[in-house]
């Protein structure tokens, strides 16, 4: 934790100098997860693992800060997988998670770019989740099983085409907690982005006529 708490001051500082020359804008991030899975902290008593394939959506605002090549966003999702499930023992369906992000956005990932240019992020955040939302079955209940929210810290890296405020990507983030044994989330997908003033930018071709 001392490196990461390093590498976040480090680029907080670049961020901050970085501040006072950017362009601000706010949004909308969406993403659609290929596979995801949430473990909970382990109990020894039943399976920690809930998973989801195909199905789980996720959406919320978005703030970037930045100019040309370079961005950095802030944003907080709400995904919900309806489907998630262990396979190990199933004791319930459904899952929720809360990302909330901050991440370095380079060359398209910017969103700047007036032609489809490719990029990159990495980023970091805390994560909240929670499995078995439509309910814990009674067995598990009697046994001792509990499914609260619990506390990941995420770790994220991104590729993928940006053009005047539209970005696309492909994911994967992986959330640990040293302090919750087993408790872990893994995720991979595509996410859309949306920075509102730069899409307010764009010019239609016969606006030049």
């Amino acid at each position: 934790m001392k490196y990461l708490k390093c590498i976040l001051l480090l680029s907080g500082l670049f961020i901050f100098s970085q501040v006072g020359k950017s362009q601000i804008g706010a949004g909308l991030a969406f993403n659609y997860d290929l596979y995801s899975i949430l473990s909970n902290p382990e109990d020894g008593i039943a399976s920690n693992n809930n998973g989801s394939a195909l199905f789980t959506f996720g959406l919320g605002p978005k703030l970037w800060f930045g100019k040309g090549k370079f961005a950095f966003t802030v944003e907080a999702q709400a995904a919900i997988a309806p489907l998630g499930l262990s396979l190990g023992d199933y004791k319930g369906l459904g899952a929720v998670s809360f990302p909330i992000m901050a991440k370095l956005n380079f060359g398209g990932m910017a969103g700047y770019s007036r032609l489809m240019e490719p990029g990159f992020s990495i980023g970091g955040g805390l994560q909240y989740n929670k499995t078995e939302i439509f309910g814990l079955k009674e067995e598990f209940v009697a046994k001792g099983v509990k499914r609260d929210y619990f506390k990941t810290y995420n770790i994220q890296a991104a590729a993928g085409v940006g053009i005047s405020g539209f970005v696309g990507s492909l994911f994967v983030r992986y959330g640990f907690n040293p302090d919750l044994t087993g408790a872990s989330n893994f995720h991979f997908g595509v996410q859309a982005d949306f920075n509102f003033q730069q899409l307010k930018k764009i010019q239609r071709p016969e606006s030049a006529l």
